[in-house]
């Protein structure tokens, strides 16, 4: 409902319930090693925080591109068909805002 990780992508809020009209959640685990915070409003993601436990790449699963900083640098990232890609190093905290 709020987080699916598989085939080396996140997804956020994929599956959220109708009733759960604005919330947050924090201390989520995805696949990779990544600890996951979101909150959303009106059904809409607002932010969400990324912490990388290893350097990787992030494939995000989305239905539009999202701005993405880091120690208060914006992160240069490629969004086609739905996935938004970013490298991540370890123990960096990336917040995904609309942009």
């Amino acid at each position: 409902m709020l987080l699916q990780s598989h085939n080396n992508e996140i997804s956020l809020l994929p599956a959220l319930p109708a009733a759960w009209n604005n919330g947050e959640v924090r201390g989520l685990k995805a696949r990779g090693a990544v600890e996951v915070a979101i909150r959303w409003h009106n059904h809409t993601l607002v932010e969400g925080q990324l912490l990388a436990v290893h350097t990787q790449m992030c494939h995000l699963r989305t239905d539009r591109p999202y701005h993405i900083v880091c120690n208060d640098q914006v992160i240069s990232s490629t969004y086609d068909d739905g996935l938004q890609q970013f490298n991540m190093e370890a123990g960096k905290n990336y917040i995904i805002t609309m942009q």
